[in-house]
């Protein structure tokens, strides 16, 4: 109780301590490092396997009409169990560009921003100061499972945002 008081009576001040500065500098260098990432390799294979190359196909297939490929069709396996929000959500990226790769990578970012962003908002909510808030904003993007989910054509952003 003692630091919460404490740490009003700082605000109260206008001035930050250097604990505050210091998580306000980790929290906002982590995020500058996970923006720069993601703007040096958006129109690169930075991060493309197997699964993006999934989620890319699914996309074509339903900017041609075809949602849910068959699962077996003229001697190839297709065929998902992917939710179609996302799908269509790539699909409708790539209408508009043209393409799948920069399109994919970029509306996956929008998602994953939104989601720090909630991740921001439930910290203040729940009474985390706000250089604790963007501090635990920056951990959550300094993670590795943050990593594939924003750098990656991943959808596992959208789900949790969706929860």
């Amino acid at each position: 109780m003692s630091s919460i008081s404490g740490h009003q009576a700082g605000s109260q001040r206008g001035r930050l301590s250097a604990v505050e500065v210091l998580l306000i500098a980790a929290g906002g260098f982590s995020l500058a490092c996970m923006a720069l990432l993601a703007a040096v390799h958006i129109n690169d294979r930075f991060g493309i396997g197997a699964a993006s190359g999934a989620w890319m196909g699914l996309a074509a297939a339903a900017r041609h009409g075809v949602l849910y490929p068959p699962v077996y069709s003229h001697g190839y396996f297709a065929g998902t169990r992917y939710m179609p929000l996302p799908i269509a959500m790539e699909a409708g990226a790539g209408l508009l560009s043209g393409e799948f790769l920069w399109s994919g990578k970029a509306i996956v970012f929008l998602v994953s921003v939104c989601l720090l962003a909630l991740v921001f908002l439930v910290a203040r909510r729940r009474g985390a100061p706000t250089p604790v808030a963007l501090a635990i904003t920056g951990a959550v993007a300094a993670s590795s499972a943050a990593s594939t989910t924003t750098l990656q054509i991943r959808w596992d952003s959208l789900a949790a945002l969706l929860q």
